[in-house]
């Protein structure tokens, strides 16, 4: 199943403002490629698809489909993009193992496929983070994450994770890797959480 991202992206205001030139529109771009419906509510067929390939997705589990469509959609990106200083990397798991799990075999099918830099190591959650997590319930990605600077100052970003919900997370970590010396940021996320009444 082939992506058409112009239909499938959004725009998120940037309520902080950037110390580089991330999205000089002074909004962040992200794609999705599925819709979420959260647990709590009553699902579709599709919508309980769904469901179970994000519950496989956190857990390690990426079909070779969605391993393709993910690198149709970066390569649809770098087409749009026309650059060729493209990095791909991923908003932490909880933990690091967790991240591996999650993003790992990912990682190697888009560098793979796309020829474009693509590493889990760029973002890793701090040790600390699981026990804060827990005891607060939140997360700051800005303080929370680990960042390599080398892989991130003067690239073009594109930024993968599983969910997007508010955009906070994704907000903060691409605010964060602007400050770091990303030239620009765009999200593309397994799912974009839905709500209906």
């Amino acid at each position: 199943m082939k992506t058409n991202l112009k239909s499938n992206k959004n725009i998120i205001p940037m309520r902080e403002d950037a110390s580089s030139t991330v999205q000089a529109t002074n909004n962040l771009e992200y794609v999705n490629l599925m819709e979420y419906l959260p647990m709590r509510l009553p699902a579709t067929e599709e919508e309980e698809r769904n469901r179970k390939i994000v519950h496989d997705f956190k857990n390690g589990k990426c079909s070779q489909e969605l391993k393709n469509q993910f690198t149709d959609a970066i390569k649809q990106l770098k087409d749009e993009l026309k650059d060729t200083n493209l990095s791909v990397c991923f908003m932490p798991a909880i933990t690091a193992d967790k991240t591996a799990l999650r993003y790992s075999q990912l990682a190697t099918a888009i560098e793979t496929e796309t020829g474009i830099p693509s590493d889990y190591h760029t973002i890793l959650p701090k040790p600390e983070l699981i026990t804060q997590l827990m005891a607060t319930g939140k997360t700051d990605p800005a303080e929370d994450f680990l960042f390599n600077k080398e892989q991130i100052e003067g690239k073009d970003i594109i930024l993968i994770g599983d969910i997007i919900t508010t955009g906070t997370n994704f907000t903060k970590t691409s605010l964060k890797l602007a400050e770091l010396g990303a030239k620009s940021v765009i999200g593309l996320f397994l799912a974009k959480t839905i709500h209906r009444k």
